[in-house]
């Protein structure tokens, strides 16, 4: 027994204890169910990097990750500062945007991170969203008739525990993307058996709560994360993954409530395309907040107006021509591009959104996770992603851990 205990000893990691390692597997269990633990994480992983440097200080590097973080923050500091229209506000916005430097700057003191961090924040994700998918499911299968009805009215389920839906649509999507990209470089046969079945449980999850974005943005992850593999190599085993995606796509199809969600979106586009009344279809208010949100910006195209005020200069774009919406139903823009055209110019907009293209895009090179990043620029066109505390923690934090991950790596080579 006591050879036993020895032995088991002997085989756990205690890297995975480090205060770095945990403290961000707690910003990962924050994003899906705490926004408290995850303000805590992001501030407790900046003080921990600071001691670890003081602790064995280094030259540090620079890092373009970490200056375009900067830039983008001292973007919206110099925009609400010269709009000069509710600074009360504008310091809110910035409070709410200080993980631009927060996150980055404890990236730079950290000198180097465990060589299998990124793989085990892999596996937290993944079970964050399956234990967050399957409270979900259960929520619904309450009172399922219920739900498929709220479904058809263009609504949809919110948690009981946890973020809002429309953080957890991005989250689902990412969670998926790791776990693709962790049963690829998996060598353990029973871990790559168990990764499949919580892939194929969540996917099936997520047509039954029918989250409109998640399930379209697996859908074309999965086209490109195969499309890549047959370029890659022409194997059987591709062709038949890709089939079986196809063949659970018609099966699921038959799922009461995606049912209901592909005839609410059918319905939405028919209304846009008709010109009908907009008031009780939500994709259809998105799409005249882009049209509204484009006439403001043909009137104010070089600095546009600040992000303190915008929300109000789209009501009052709304007042003019209201589409046939009652006021509660005047949506704001939900797409980031759009935003920031709308709030820094057409130059100053596409500088920042060609900033945040080439930070997701440079992690490309890094082994297969840079897919992870992939849904953000899905995520970017339906929402502000940028603009939300989850969604903006995670897209900082998941950039900054491949980076460094990355660093690591070429460092031991």
């Amino acid at each position: 027994m006591k050879k036993m205990g020895k032995a088991i000893f002997k085989k756990i990691d205690f890297n995975l204890f480090d205060g770095f390692n945990l403290l961000c597997f707690c910003l990962v269990c924050g994003l899906f169910f705490s926004r408290a633990i995850l303000s805590i994480s992001c501030v407790l992983l900046l003080l921990q990097a600071i001691y670890s440097y003081f602790k064995a200080p280094f030259k540090l590097q620079q890092s373009k990750l970490v200056i375009a973080f900067f830039f983008i923050y001292a973007c919206y500091a110099l925009r609400i500062l010269a709009g000069g229209e509710n600074l009360a506000y504008g310091l809110h916005l910035l409070f709410n945007h200080a993980l631009l430097l927060l996150l980055p700057s404890a990236f730079l003191f950290k000198r180097k991170i465990f060589s299998k961090l990124l793989y085990q924040i892999g596996w937290v994700f993944i079970a964050c969203a399956s234990l967050s998918l399957s409270i979900l499911s259960i929520q619904v299968l309450v009172d399922f008739d219920a739900f498929v009805s709220a479904v058809e009215a263009s609504k949809n389920v919110e948690p009981v525990i946890g973020s809002h839906h429309s953080n957890l649509n991005l989250l689902y999507v990412i969670a998926f993307g790791f776990g693709l990209v962790t049963a690829e470089k998996e060598n353990r046969p029973w871990a790559r058996l168990l990764l499949l079945i919580l892939l194929g449980l969540m996917f099936f999850q997520l047509h039954l709560i029918a989250f409109r974005f998640s399930v379209i943005a697996v859908y074309i992850f999965l086209a490109l994360y195969l499309i890549r593999w047959l370029l890659i190599s022409n194997r059987k085993s591709v062709w038949l993954a890709l089939f079986m995606v196809l063949f659970f796509a018609v099966v699921f199809s038959f799922v009461p409530s995606i049912n209901a969600r592909y005839q609410n979106t059918v319905q939405d586009l028919k209304v846009f395309k008709q010109n009908k009344n907009p008031n009780f279809n939500s994709l259809t208010q998105r799409i005249l907040a882009l049209d509204c949100a484009y006439k403001i910006i043909l009137r104010h195209p070089l600095y546009g107006v600040s992000p303190t005020i915008a929300e109000q200069r789209m009501q009052e774009q709304y007042a003019l021509n209201s589409y046939l919406l009652i006021p509660e139903n005047r949506v704001f823009v939900h797409n980031q591009f759009a935003y920031f055209l709308l709030c820094f110019g057409v130059l100053g907009g596409a500088v920042l959104a060609l900033v945040i293209l080439w930070l997701i895009f440079k992690q490309f090179t890094t082994k297969g996770y840079g897919w992870i990043l992939l849904p953000f620029v899905l995520h970017m066109l339906i929402e502000n992603t940028l603009e939300k505390q989850i969604t903006l923690a995670a897209f900082i934090f998941l950039v900054l851990i491949i980076q460094k991950h990355q660093q690591t790596i070429n460092a031991t080579n």
